[in-house]
């Protein structure tokens, strides 16, 4: 969707620097390859087929396979009638009509079509997976069946393959049982009109149309109009106040109402640059590896390694067992958040007595041989939006999400050094 506003007043009303740039503008929509729509005030009366400026606009939109929707005037005066607004459109197919919005002289614009349902109004793309009581049954008894043998026979150093062979079954079987899916979630719609404001709007536009002939109306359709936005106002607050209080979480759906009224949107999904998908990760990746070394070059003085205290204690790991790996998770937080392997603690605790026995042998065998799995050490690093230049790498901080299994030996590993304390 692209808006156009064309003064017509010097210095701002060359025609041909509009016209070569609305060129430009075209070449770019065109090789995007997608629909679009420009809607806007042009100021050129596309009524009038006498004007050349008229004729070289419309022989522009022509070469680009793009139609004008509106044919009607969208100016109407007591002396002139003029079509100096339109929407222009590369879609196939629509509807279109000019309607009274009493806002300003100049009529607004409607324009129907149906659209792939992928960009169908109102609805918004995302992907999902379902945990249903009877898939999340079927998973853990899939686990269940398996023997592991491919873990238990690997040489005691051979940690790596061990966890790769794990994490591999079951990130498996988790993709067979819960598929991730596309969905099209449907956008909360605007406040429905009420009967009340329909007929003022009748009345309305009944006043505005016999205005224009006898001016003796022109203030009952001023007094009207404030009737109208009154009675708009109490519609959408009638609406939005009933959307909240049957909420069942009243906070949440107040913000929710508040983004959508302010046209605010989430930030890490609208505010990231606009630029290669793949250059902007290595370009976050590359300054948020080098920000903190960046960082320390800042701080004042020098650290002293050497008065720094050395801690004579040892500590002795001892081997974790099943029931205090799985009493571990159970205490951990039902977390729908997951890292690189998709597996939420949702998932893991639903199911965690299904591998419980190989589990348990791999993170034991990491803390014997001090080896901890390489593809643990990896995160989902998020950019999170914080202020400032929205195109700066620096105006967002990193966010890291690990696996919840390394989560899981994070505990263990705090539950075996509580539990040393006391010996």
């Amino acid at each position: 969707m692209v808006c156009i506003y064309r003064p017509d007043t010097v210095p701002f009303s060359n025609i041909d620097l509009f016209f070569e740039k609305f060129i430009t503008l075209l070449e770019l929509l065109t090789s995007s390859k997608q629909l679009y729509a420009i809607v806007g005030d042009f100021n050129l009366d596309m009524l009038d087929v006498n004007d050349n400026n008229v004729l070289t606009f419309l022989s522009i939109l022509e070469s680009f396979n793009v139609k004008i929707t509106i044919t009607e005037p969208t100016r109407i005066t007591s002396t002139t009638s003029t079509l100096l607004d339109n929407i222009l459109t590369n879609l196939e197919n629509g509807k279109s009509k000019v309607i009274q919005g009493h806002i300003s002289d100049h009529l607004g614009q409607f324009f129907e079509s149906t659209l792939p349902r992928e960009i169908t109004k109102n609805t918004e793309k995302y992907q999902f997976r379902k945990y249903k009581a009877s898939s999340i049954e079927d998973f853990v008894e899939s686990l269940h069946k398996l023997e592991w043998n491919e873990i238990y026979v690997l040489p005691e150093d051979d940690v790596d393959n061990m966890w790769n062979n794990f994490s591999k079954t079951i990130i498996k079987n988790f993709e067979e049982h819960f598929p991730q899916k596309t969905g099209f979630k449907k956008i909360k719609p605007t406040p429905p009109i009420t009967p009340q404001v329909d007929q003022i709007k009748k009345q309305l536009d009944i006043l505005y149309t016999v205005s224009l002939i006898n001016s003796d109306y022109a203030e009952q359709y001023k007094i009207t109009k404030k009737a109208y936005d009154k009675a708009i106002w109490n519609m959408r607050q009638q609406y939005y106040t009933k959307r909240i209080n049957e909420a069942s979480n009243k906070t949440k759906e107040t913000w929710n109402i508040v983004n959508n009224l302010t046209n605010k949107k989430r930030k890490n999904k609208e505010q990231l640059p606009k630029t290669n998908v793949k250059r902007l990760v290595e370009d976050f990746n590359e300054f948020f590896a080098k920000i903190a070394p960046e960082m320390c070059k800042d701080l004042k003085g020098n650290v002293h390694l050497d008065k720094i205290k050395r801690n004579e204690k040892s500590i002795f790991l001892f081997e974790v067992t099943e029931n205090e790996l799985i009493a571990t998770v159970n205490k951990l937080k039902n977390g729908r958040s997951f890292g690189h392997d998709n597996i939420s603690m949702y998932i893991i605790k639903k199911s965690v007595q299904a591998y419980v026995k190989p589990l348990c042998f791999v993170i034991n065998h990491a803390f014997r041989t001090g080896i901890f799995p390489d593809s643990l050490k990896l995160s989902t690093i998020k950019p999170i939006f914080k202020k400032g230049d929205k195109d700066r790498l620096d105006s967002y901080r990193p966010i890291s999400i690990l696996s919840s299994f390394s989560k899981i030996i994070e505990k263990i590993l705090k539950f075996i050094y509580i539990n040393n304390e006391k010996f």
